[in-house]
């Protein structure tokens, strides 16, 4: 099978998909869900969370957050290079991908950089915190926001696929280097600046 016949596959399957959610899904609901799913909200709020668990002396707490914040910043690099490297145009099916305003790589569709970052923080979850039910409800919300992203028309499902192989990448890397302990590993002005010193 051709590469032109899979993306010609891919652009009929996700239209059907984006039509079939139009007549049943909220788009202000769509959009709710997605917005969980920003680098806008995913980049500082990681930290400043983990600012706040360093000064409570909560070790666990801050860890948890401390990683979150380095997986989204790897996050960050991989999706803004892949999406300059193959330039994909996002789907012509939704008026609105015309008139939106996109920074820089994000005017790209490929890959999607919601489900990857939604997929790359359920699976650092369920590394970090087995035996809960966190990571299970990571995961269904990670499921969510992809087929958000679907259904409101910014990606076709070849984009899905590969925000999930990205998140794959980016969890491989993180296992790789091992989990950070604590905010400190990644903060770059000294722990001057930490409330409780490590």
């Amino acid at each position: 099978m051709s590469l032109q016949v899979i993306t010609e596959l891919d652009f009929q399957w996700s239209q059907y998909c984006y039509n079939l959610g139009a007549g049943f899904v909220s788009q202000k609901v769509l959009h709710a869900i997605g917005w969980t799913g920003e680098g806008y909200f995913w980049l500082p709020v990681p930290g400043l969370v983990a600012w706040y668990y360093n000064a409570k002396g909560d070790v666990m707490g801050e860890r948890v957050w401390s990683n979150l914040l380095l997986v989204n910043l790897i996050d960050i690099i991989l999706i803004a290079g892949s999406k300059y490297f193959f330039k994909r145009q996002r789907p012509v099916y939704e008026a609105s991908n015309k008139t939106a305003v996109f920074l820089g790589p994000d005017m790209h569709s490929f890959p999607s950089g919601h489900t990857s970052r939604a997929w790359t923080i359920a699976l650092v979850l369920s590394h970090l915190l087995p035996g809960t039910p966190i990571p299970t409800f990571a995961f269904i919300w990670a499921i969510t926001v992809t087929a958000s992203r679907l259904l409101l028309g910014r990606h076709y499902i070849g984009d899905l696929l590969g925000g999930v192989v990205l998140a794959l990448i980016n969890f491989k890397i993180f296992t790789t280097i091992g989990p950070v302990g604590a905010l400190s590993a990644l903060w770059p002005f000294g722990e001057k600046f930490l409330l409780r010193k490590m």
